[in-house]
């Protein structure tokens, strides 16, 4: 049963090895355990494996989703993969704010270095104050 739908990877690293092995034994109890309790109803071996394996990364997607941070790529991919092909409202409502305090103006570059207290309202770069929110909106955009 193990030989037919198997996880482990070529590798060198013996722990590796042992974990893919621990992987595939674990597998099969979880699809008896669960084969048991629908009273023994034939049950696809490859489709259990993918539905357990979803249901693993999905809390930890979710989070991943939520994290500004990571590339827009990264989390338009775990959305696709969870579903959701919108935006959620708690995603839209986490925005990271600057805290308060000095930086150096975003479109200015170390050449100029001109430190401000004004930042966008929207990315919440630093802009320096002869260069309004607007205008590096708009430069931003184009």
């Amino acid at each position: 049963m193990c030989s037919l739908y198997d996880v482990a990877r070529n590798s060198r690293r013996w722990p590796l090895t042992i974990f893919f092995n621990l992987l595939n034994i674990s597998c099969i109890n979880a699809l008896n355990v669960y084969s048991a309790n629908k009273n023994y109803a034939k049950v696809n071996r490859a489709d259990f494996l993918e539905t357990l394996a979803l249901c693993l990364i999905r809390p930890n997607t979710e989070r991943r989703i939520l994290n500004k941070n990571l590339p827009k790529s990264i989390r338009f991919r775990g959305r696709k993969l969870l579903g959701l092909e919108k935006e959620t409202e708690t995603e839209k409502n986490v925005k990271t704010k600057r805290p308060g305090g000095v930086g150096k103006c975003h479109l200015c570059g170390r050449a100029r270095n001109k430190s401000t207290r004004n930042s966008c309202e929207t990315c919440y770069k630093w802009v320096g104050m002869q260069r309004s929110p607007q205008i590096y909106m708009r430069l931003l955009f184009q």
